[in-house]
């Protein structure tokens, strides 16, 4: 078999195989750990998750509906129940729903938890396996409350007969809720009673036996037609609603990338990075749609799910993974979100809101909304990724003002003498904790800012801006070297305190530092970033080990990170230590299994592979950062739709023998690229629909092998230059073409 007859064969299997099982989208299993692991499900306007030991929450949002809500089961005649906790046997977590399975003596209950996706309510069905007849048991503390920190009092909750749900207000009469079941055989009464106040108001229900058995929750924060609209929804089309959530979920997969590697474990963590992306778009009548930093369990006092406010850095750090897998529509409509609510005034953009902020001055009284500085330059950078991957200048000329305004508050921080930002007092950049007055990060965005502001300006047609604008990342770039490097310790500054003395701690330096050195301080700081002192077996500490102040246990300053981890391994990749990048990528595998399934952590300890207690378990911009170092680093995909043009220049591992990427997006193109390589050589079959682009097709080296022949079409071609880049033109005309190169 000739190597391109090797390669049609290959791509006719990974299409007809593999992107069927993409768009299947396998479930995680977990048999192991049960009683704490996470387990949500997610719409847009509702989230239903716990765990077992704490018990279920609910939202609609910005409603927190009840909590701890844990099912117990009862034999028919029995005078005692079976606490649900200890018969946990397994969660079964797939993207459209999560099932919980458990095992008592003669009966199994399958427990599935499900959130439509564009409904403000959840529905948790209970169906019974065993031989034996059960009732359900259903305890629950009510609330109707806003997300943390704003709050409402004069809850009451009421029995509405007629519909066999309990139905909650509060006197002004714009919160809502309504819960219960059509299978309700009792309920507790609303007691009204001159005895001692009970620490909690937990109420119990009890589902009559039968093989499929449902409990019901919906939410309004405006009418109570509303919410009761929402829960007959529920109630008389739940089975319908499962499978348009499907259908959804599967349409989704169709229209997102599909990466396929020869590793199985590979293909289905990458899948559900994708998924973890969806899953934190969320939408509120009140503030608009946008993403959420993560999900996770309220905590303390604080009725808010962990990370599930809108953060803008957040959102921003998510976007260029949305954009390599295609998802321009859903970039546009985060960046209109951030662009929504920018200080006006200043130009300043925010830093994040809870979904209750409209109900308060959240600017004025809380002090959440403009404490960062580095979120502007970041936005300035994330801007012209988007602008360049999708060609999108409308929404850049239409937004011009805001964007300029933007660069000029980044200009404001910028001290003359050295050209670097400065953090003013009572504000912070990235770091929380020390609030140096310098950061290495902050410089850096700095450059990347202003250089994308001129690549915006250029886009605009606002041109005579430009020049300033590169002047500035230029005089940056010639001093953060010199600015943050430290000859006493061999490696970068990361921050210069208030008084002047060097940050204690060395943090992971940023991707972007690394073409600011020369080689021997390039290679001095990636030894270093790849030796034990920042390295553990289960990921990269943000902190290295050497600082005075290294701590595993803490936070921030010894903590293993998922997102510190995915920019390790993209540094590796792109100063062409390819080995080190997937060692350190992989690490990020286990992740997915240790506790929600399919998403990962925010952070572990430094010292083992357990959460910081901190951590939130289904944390948005680790499941992002995951899945663009390997689109950036091991796919090399770099689209540009100015150009026309996409750059792939991938870097997998020797034993691999394909690469496909299905559904690329550059501007209006979409492209499939299946890359295989044997001992004899290797073939890049290209297939394109939309606008003509061109390919820059950079090879990587395999083995001792070296190029004889390359050809497009069955056609000679040349190298592009020495490097080994071969640049070639793309009909898009719907037809597989070949690039064979051939050792």
């Amino acid at each position: 078999m000739t190597l391109r007859a090797y390669a049609v064969n290959v791509l006719s299997v990974i299409l007809s195989v593999g992107l069927s099982h993409a768009f299947a989208q396998q479930p995680y299993l977990a048999t192991a750990d049960l009683p704490l692991r996470y387990a949500a499900v997610h719409g847009r306007d509702a989230l239903l998750g716990g765990n077992a030991t704490a018990g279920l929450e609910a939202w609609c949002y910005p409603l927190q509906i009840l909590r701890g809500l844990k099912p117990s089961f009862r034999l028919i005649g029995a005078a005692s129940d079976f606490l649900a906790e200890p018969l946990l046997q397994s969660i079964q977590y797939a993207p459209d729903s999560i099932v919980r399975i458990y095992a008592g003596s003669g009966f199994t209950v399958r427990e599935t938890l499900f959130v439509p996706k564009a409904l403000s309510g959840a529905a948790i069905t209970y169906e019974e396996v065993g031989r034996e007849a059960i009732e359900i048991h259903l305890s629950f503390v009510p609330v109707l409350d806003l997300m943390w920190p704003v709050g409402i009092g004069g809850q009451e909750i009421h029995w509405h007969g007629e519909e066999s749900a309990y139905e909650m207000d509060e006197p002004t009469n714009r919160f809502h809720a309504v819960i219960g079941s059509p299978d309700i055989l009792h309920h507790d009464p609303i007691a009204n009673t001159n005895a001692p106040v009970q620490t909690e108001n937990r109420l119990q229900v009890v589902l009559r036996p039968g093989k499929s058995v449902r409990f019901l929750m919906a939410g309004s924060a405006t009418t109570l037609d509303e919410a009761r609209e929402a829960y007959a929804k529920l109630r008389d089309r739940t089975q319908e609603l499962q499978a348009e959530a499907l259908k959804e979920r599967t349409d989704w997969a169709a229209n997102t990338l599909h990466i396929d590697t020869p590793d199985a474990e590979v293909n289905k963590a990458l899948e559900w990075a994708q998924l973890a992306l969806d899953q934190a778009w969320v939408c509120s009548s009140q503030i608009g749609c946008g993403l959420v930093a993560g999900y996770g369990p309220s905590r303390g006092l604080a009725n808010r799910p962990q990370y599930a406010w809108f953060f803008a850095g957040d959102a921003l750090t998510s976007m260029p993974a949305l954009l390599l897998t295609g998802n321009f529509d859903r970039t546009r409509d985060a960046l209109l979100f951030l662009l929504k609510y920018q200080d006006k005034s200043s130009g300043m953009m925010w830093h994040e809101m809870s979904q209750s902020a409209s109900y308060v001055q959240w600017a004025k009284d809380y002090p959440y909304m403009f404490p960062h500085v580095d979120i502007t330059f970041q936005f300035l950078e994330i801007l012209a990724e988007y602008v360049r991957a999708t060609g999108d200048s409308e929404l850049l000329r239409s937004n011009w003002p805001a964007v300029l305004n933007a660069y000029k508050y980044c200009g404001s921080l910028i001290d003359a003498s050295d050209g670097l930002p400065r953090v003013p007092a009572g504000k912070a950049g990235g770091d929380e904790q020390r609030h140096p007055r310098e950061e290495l990060t902050l410089a850096v965005a700095w450059m990347r800012a202003a250089d994308a502001f001129a690549y915006l300006a250029d886009s605009s047609g606002h041109s005579e801006v430009a020049p300033p604008a590169h002047k500035a990342s230029t005089q940056a770039a010639s001093s953060i070297s010199s600015h943050f490097w430290n000859p006493a310790t061999n490696f970068w500054v990361s921050g210069i305190l208030m008084d002047g003395s060097p940050e204690p701690e060395m943090h992971l330096p940023p991707p972007a530092s690394f073409p600011l050195l020369d080689p021997p301080q390039r290679k001095t700081v990636l030894e270093r970033v790849a030796s034990s002192e920042f390295q553990t077996s289960w990921g990269t500490r943000g902190v290295g080990s050497a600082s005075s102040t290294y701590d595993p246990a803490s936070y921030a300053t010894g903590s293993v990170w998922a997102a510190d981890t995915a920019e390790a391994a993209l540094e590796f990749w792109q100063n062409d230590r390819n080995d080190d990048a997937w060692k350190t990528w992989r690490m990020l595998l286990p992740w997915f299994t240790l506790d929600s399934m399919g998403h990962l952590h925010e952070t572990l300890s430094g010292s083992e592979f357990r959460p910081q207690i901190e951590s939130v378990p289904e944390q948005t911009w680790s499941s992002a950062l995951f899945l663009s170092s390997f689109l950036t680093g091991a796919a090399g995909l770099t689209p540009d739709a100015k150009e026309h043009r996409l750059t792939f220049a991938p870097q997998f591992p020797e034993q691999w023998d394909h690469l496909a990427l299905h559904h690329v997006r550059v501007g209006q193109t979409t492209l499939n690229l299946n890359l295989t390589r044997t001992s004899r050589g290797q073939d890049l079959a290209v297939e394109s629909n939309g606008e003509p682009v061109s390919i820059n097709f950079k090879m990587q080296k395999h083995g001792e092998s070296h190029p004889k022949q390359v050809q497009f079409d069955d056609h000679p071609i040349s190298m592009h230059d020495g490097a080994g880049s071969i640049l070639f033109e793309l009909k898009s005309d719907g037809a597989v073409h070949h690039l064979t190169i051939s050792y």
